[in-house]
């Protein structure tokens, strides 16, 4: 099922390159984790504290302004799901995401991950992003470039645009690197 992943991916983009896991350092890893999922390791494929959380704070903002999804659930929404922000899609994505939990190990689940993740406009996957942001390869990523790489995540475009392109780091940002 890797293989279809990958092979369907670099069909898509004829940049693209698949990193295997064992070729993305840890400090990278360990900076993505800690950002976009610090128990991943840990759950199931669902982090129900912060999503309860997070259904609070929408209820209180009255939209949808604030996600939980793990990364498995982001991997399962990247690659089978719209970006729709409906009830039907997260019911989609809570059981594709049992599935992927099922049918993979935390380490597949992370290198699809971090292959697929969109680090900034038209930046997909580790290789593109250390390229892209330090000219080198993910297995020479240090924990600094790391931790500015894992910044991207949460918004990637307007990330991009603000902390790379702008220089516009503000103090909780300069925080988690």
């Amino acid at each position: 099922a890797k293989e279809r992943v990958r092979d369907r991916l670099e069909n898509k983009k004829a940049r693209f390159n698949w990193k295997p896991l064992r070729d993305v350092s840890r400090e990278l890893l360990y900076s993505v984790v800690v950002s976009e999922d610090a128990t991943f390791f840990e759950h199931d494929g669902f982090n129900l504290e912060m999503m309860v959380s997070s259904l609070a704070e929408n209820l209180k903002e009255g939209k949808h302004a604030y996600g939980a999804s793990t990364i498995s659930q982001q991997v399962a929404k990247n690659l089978f799901l719209t970006n729709e922000k409906t009830y039907v899609r997260k019911i989609k994505e809570f059981l594709i995401t049992k599935r992927l939990e099922r049918r993979f190990e935390k380490n597949e689940i992370i290198e699809i991950y971090l292959n697929i993740a969109e680090f900034g406009p038209d930046i997909y996957g580790v290789e593109a992003a250390t390229k892209h942001y330090f000219n080198q390869t993910p297995e020479n990523c240090n924990a600094a470039e790391g931790a500015f790489i894992a910044l991207m995540l949460p918004s990637p475009k307007r990330n991009y645009f603000s902390i790379y392109q702008n220089h516009n780091l503000t103090k909780s940002k300069l925080r988690r690197i």
